[in-house]
């Protein structure tokens, strides 16, 4: 036999001794993701796919995909490749969780509305479900935008990811000026221990020196809302039963290491006020 009828033979349901259960992945995030993994579920082609999920329109239906069964491309050894079967369950799980823990706030628990169906489509109370999580994470990320701007001294680290969420949720920009406003490269040295620090920062992140003193004295005031608001985002994260995801078990396929920022409480800097 071939080699490519041999590749043929393997990714059929029967030769890997799978019941060729089809699963059904579905999304209600506004943006287009496609995840590259080392996986083959088609008789052509390479060794990846791309699993594209497409943006689902706000409060609009869910889009889907599905998922079959295949093998996993897998290294293990320099230069050496091996071919092993894998389930469509594998496989739809490996790509929720690259979908809802490799973004900023997965550390909480929350993250996209992406999910594996439990049928072949989506139920209204999965979809329920997920639009509290997926809402519930924008407002997360409006949370960290805030932080970042107004009182960790870290504007630099307000992304357009802050900046969508802003939008979906229907902001008011006037409130939450780094909508509009970016600073990213803006940098200045502090006067105190010249480190270069963000170019808004009222307190220097290093040595915690009060570097503009007119401007720190508007963000104590902002910080209390921040406060407020955290406070409350948090009640309802308790609320909706959101928990953090559990450390990755030893069945995880391969996993995705996400570079976070994760904002701890709200709290005003401890600062020095120099004369």
């Amino acid at each position: 036999m071939s080699a490519a009828a041999q590749i043929s033979d393997l990714i059929t349901p029967e030769a890997l001794g799978y019941t060729g259960r089809i699963f059904t992945i579905a999304t209600i995030y506004p943006i287009a993701v496609s995840y590259h993994r080392p996986f083959k579920t088609k008789r052509t082609g390479g060794f990846w796919t791309d699993y594209d999920l497409p943006a689902a329109p706000m409060e609009g239906p869910p889009k889907t995909i599905q998922v079959s069964d295949g093998l996993q491309h897998e290294h293990v050894a320099a230069k050496t490749w091996n071919n092993f079967p894998i389930t469509a369950e594998s496989i739809a799980k490996d790509v929720v969780r690259n979908a809802r823990e490799t973004v900023l706030g997965s550390s909480v628990g929350l993250g996209p509305g992406v999910w594996i169906c439990a049928g072949a489509v989506p139920t209204d109370a999965e979809i329920a479900r997920e639009r509290t999580r997926q809402m519930l994470w924008f407002r997360w990320l409006i949370a960290d935008g805030d932080t970042n701007w107004y009182t960790e001294g870290r504007r630099n680290q307000t992304t357009d990811l802050h900046r969508a969420a802003a939008e979906w949720m229907h902001v008011d920009p006037r409130n939450h000026e780094w909508v509009h406003l970016q600073t990213r490269g803006e940098v200045k040295p502090c006067v105190f221990c010249r480190s270069q620090i963000d170019g808004g920062a009222a307190v220097c992140p290093n040595c915690q020196n009060v570097v503009d003193a007119a401007l720190y004295e508007e963000l104590k005031k902002v910080a209390g809302v921040i406060a407020k608001d955290r406070a409350s985002l948090e009640a309802d994260i308790k609320a909706a039963g959101i928990e953090a995801p559990p450390a990755p078990d030893a069945d995880t396929i391969l996993d995705a290491t996400a570079q976070e920022s994760t904002p701890g409480p709200v709290r005003p800097p401890v600062p020095v006020i120099r004369k």
